[in-house]
């Protein structure tokens, strides 16, 4: 028998001092001190031989349980000292040992004295791990590093402190885990360990999971939460060990797109330093309100030439879009104005169509030919042409040129402007074989084909020169400034070979003509508009007999052969 006391050199045994405080030897004193939480006594008691397993060592301890019952977390390291191993490890009802209790109550000193005495480590649940996390006190974190001493070197449940760790942003607890033999990569909770610390902004956690080999490329969210946190080192970090930059999280945007978006633009450009795709964002870029993404994809060496998502090379979709700031870029490193994509048209072509003087110079004055025809007609052109009428003819010939469809539209400043660039006014489509000046004709832009004729509208009109023909009376009458100089009896088209009413302006003047369809002579002919009329001598009955032309008296069409010059403007009215 251990001796415990002694008084005036006598020795005293356990028993006589619990004799003394009154305590009956036995288990039943031993359960009551485990509820009270009396260690001194239950000390006495296992000193006198008190059996606290209650004999059945394969079975719970009662006085144990008792402890953790009453929550008596100081009684426990003194039971626990005198029950064997076995019993430490028996489960509850509810599958949890005492050491499980132990944890869960956050008593880091009776977790020590229990995993000292055997409690088994591995018999905590995975989900104790993490509610203790969950909990962010730091006295269960404690009682967590304490049960990772004991854990065998790799053991799953590291990987669930590890990732309590990276959600706690406790880095004693993760160092601790990883140098135990924690997977870097952890379970795959929460996207694991990587996606966690990154999510949290913690830079420290992601470098030490980097540095015991964690993978970026099992976890494609955590450098798009770098970015959202706009951490560079940490987004260093993380591509330097592998992050794809253009991989992108389920249901997320890639980390590059991420950046792209929120215009970071130092991020972007490391990105692209480390793999990032620039041709992946040609679309965002040139709609940008500002060039400074396109400047960085450019930088980063996309080529200038670039298709878009929709086969145009980037110039054509910067004219498409309008965007001006975009198209000086482009061009400014090297972009081909001449080139053509899905819309059939190039750059210059379009902004031909849209009539935009200040890009059309830019172009021209960036190599674009100014005489250069139109493309194939595509659906998606077709809508931005401003000319019906040049629209079909550039879905039925080849050759057309900007200038055709400028003098179609009746844009003479235009017309004017691409003259003075080199436009030609000789040239034909390539079947029919029509003109310019046609173009002006048909769609009576008159001002425009004045300018093709070598007229300046505004002289033409300061001149007030014009001949207005009306059908109902057969007359003619020859203006100039605003007054009636002239007037003619006429004879027009007659039944089934009407003269047709509109504007018109004088095309060629010749003093002998031969008809080339009826080989006749129409002496003074002065051609309306390039088409097969005009006014000429011939019989006048007094009424509407020709096939179509204006025929005059010979003194008469002399007089007005002499006054007018070609580009002067004739109107026939009813």
């Amino acid at each position: 028998m251990v001796l415990s006391g002694s008084r005036g050199g006598e020795r005293v045994t356990p028993g006589e001092l619990l004799q003394r405080r009154g305590v009956v030897v036995g288990v039943e004193a031993a359960l009551k001190s485990a509820a009270a939480g009396d260690g001194e006594v239950l000390r006495l008691l296992g000193e006198a031989g008190v059996d606290f397993a209650g004999g059945e060592a394969e079975g719970g301890s009662p006085v144990l349980w008792k402890a953790v019952e009453a929550d008596r977390w100081e009684s426990v390291p003194v039971v626990a000292s005198r029950v064997p191993v076995k019993q430490l490890n028996a489960r509850d009802a509810g599958g949890r040992t005492v050491l499980v209790h132990a944890l869960e109550r956050s008593t880091a000193e009776a977790v020590g004295a229990l995993l000292k005495r055997g409690a088994d480590p591995r018999l905590v649940p995975a989900a104790t791990v993490r509610a203790l996390g969950e909990g962010k006190g730091s006295a269960g974190v404690a009682g967590l590093l304490r049960v990772l001493g004991h854990l065998p070197q790799g053991h799953e449940l590291l990987d669930e402190m590890l990732a309590v760790a990276c959600a706690g942003a406790d880095g004693g607890l993760a160092a601790a885990a990883l140098q135990n033999g924690a997977r870097p990569d952890g379970v795959a909770r929460d996207g694991g360990p990587l996606t966690v610390a990154a999510d949290k902004g913690d830079g420290a956690m992601v470098g030490r999971l980097l540095r015991y080999g964690a993978d970026p490329a099992k976890a494609p969210r955590a450098l798009v939460h770098a970015v959202r946190h706009g951490q560079e080192a940490m987004i260093t970090a993380l591509l330097e060990s592998g992050a794809d930059p253009n991989v992108a999280g389920e249901g997320e945007r890639s980390a590059l797109q991420a950046a792209f978006a929120d215009g970071k633009k130092e991020l972007v450009a490391l990105m692209f330093r480390f793999g990032g795709r620039p041709e992946d964002f040609v679309d965002a870029a040139i709609g940008a309100e500002d060039t400074a993404m396109l400047e960085l994809l450019l930088a980063s060496g996309l080529s200038p030439d670039r298709a878009d998502g929709g086969g145009n090379p980037m110039l054509v979709r910067a004219v498409l879009e309008r965007k001006g700031e975009a198209v000086k870029l482009l061009l400014e490193k090297g972009a081909d104005p001449k080139k053509a994509g899905s819309i059939g048209q190039s750059a210059f072509h379009v902004a031909v169509a849209d009539g935009d003087r200040a890009l059309i110079e830019q172009l021209l004055e960036s190599g674009a030919e100014v005489n250069a025809p139109f493309g194939p007609l595509r659906p998606e052109f077709a809508e931005r042409l401003r000319s019906e009428h040049f629209c079909k003819w550039l879905g039925r010939d080849k050759g057309l040129t900007p200038l055709m469809h400028a003098a179609a539209t009746g844009d003479f400043g235009l017309v004017q402007f691409l003259i003075g660039k080199g436009a030609k006014r000789g040239i034909t489509t390539r079947s029919w074989k029509r003109y310019p000046v046609q173009f002006a004709c048909d769609t009576e832009n008159l001002k425009a084909a004045q300018v093709l004729l070598g007229r300046k509208p505004e002289e033409a009109e300061k001149e007030g020169v014009r001949v207005v023909i009306s059908l109902g009376d057969q007359r003619a009458r020859l203006y100039k400034g605003g007054k009636v100089v002239r007037t003619s009896r006429v004879s027009t088209g007659r039944r089934g070979h009407a003269t047709p009413k509109g504007s018109y302006v004088i095309t060629d003047k010749q003093v002998s003509w031969v008809s080339s369809i009826y080989n006749v002579a129409m002496p003074y002919f002065m051609r309306l508009s390039c088409r097969e009329i005009g006014m000429h001598a011939g019989n006048c009955p007094g009424y509407p007999a020709s096939h179509g032309c204006i025929r005059m008296p010979s003194g008469e069409v002399r007089a007005f052969f002499a006054v007018l010059k070609i580009g002067d403007p004739v109107t026939i009215t009813e």
